[in-house]
């Protein structure tokens, strides 16, 4: 069954097909001369079509970089479990670094009572600058702290991923159709071609077990999480075999 079909809710559980590749997410992943080059941080899906386009391999421990890894260069899994790649580790750092970016847009309100001035010469947007402040860089009228506001600000996602990508990680929430959570995502299972046939799901604070989900039951992949098409009872009822 394509992703794109209405999913049959009754479909059995199933795990990968023989040759399909299993990724759990943390696993090491080493370069085709043998160097561990960082672990997966997530996968990228199409959004509209649930196939895997790439991993996000993270390396480094304080200072880390994610790199965007295009699937085809995923070999397969070694007996340890690490995730081969087929090109070396000096191609690794030639990939494309992921870049994600969180920020604020100030709404209206915020901006009408602001100055405004222009940096001279720079024919640059105006720069915003609040009232005057004092010698320390800030207004002796005002606490130092602030009480947070009522209710917190929307905040927006940048990233260099193509518009139609979403990014599966392992703090994406598995939720039933009936609103429960299940757990989290920890393995996805996925052919050759990129179809996701299954995905193991660890367990959680309402699930003892990890969870074995088929294809079938997902109903959309975002960033927000997977909703399922089925109950989480239902899916409960399966336990996952990795």
């Amino acid at each position: 069954m394509s992703m794109h079909e209405n999913p049959d809710t009754n479909a059995a559980p199933h795990a990968g097909m023989a040759g399909d590749t299993s990724i759990e997410l943390g696993t090491k992943i080493v370069s085709s001369d043998g160097e561990h080059v960082g672990k997966v941080d997530s996968l990228v899906l199409d959004y509209n079509t649930r196939e895997v386009q790439s991993i996000i391999c993270r390396s480094g421990v304080l200072l880390t970089t994610d790199r965007i890894i295009p699937i085809g260069m995923v070999d397969k899994r070694d007996a340890d479990g690490n995730l081969l790649l087929n090109i070396s580790a000096a191609e690794v750092k030639k990939q494309q670094e992921f870049v994600e970016r969180e920020f604020r847009t100030m709404s209206p309100d915020e901006v009408g009572p602001m100055p405004v001035t222009w940096a001279t010469g720079t024919g640059q947007t105006p720069y915003y600058f609040y009232p005057a402040t004092d010698s320390l860089g800030y207004r002796d009228d005002t606490p130092f702290f602030s009480n947070a506001p009522l209710a917190p600000p929307d905040v927006e996602v940048e990233s260099n991923l193509p518009e139609n990508a979403t990014r599966l990680d392992s703090g994406s929430d598995v939720v039933g159709s009936d609103g429960k959570k299940l757990g989290t995502v920890e393995k996805v299972t996925y052919t050759k071609d990129g179809d996701i046939t299954s995905f193991i799901v660890k367990a959680g604070f309402l699930f003892h077990h990890d969870i074995d989900i088929p294809s079938e039951w997902i109903s959309s992949v975002s960033d927000d999480g997977v909703p399922l098409t089925v109950a989480a009872d239902q899916a409960e009822a399966t336990k996952g075999d990795a």
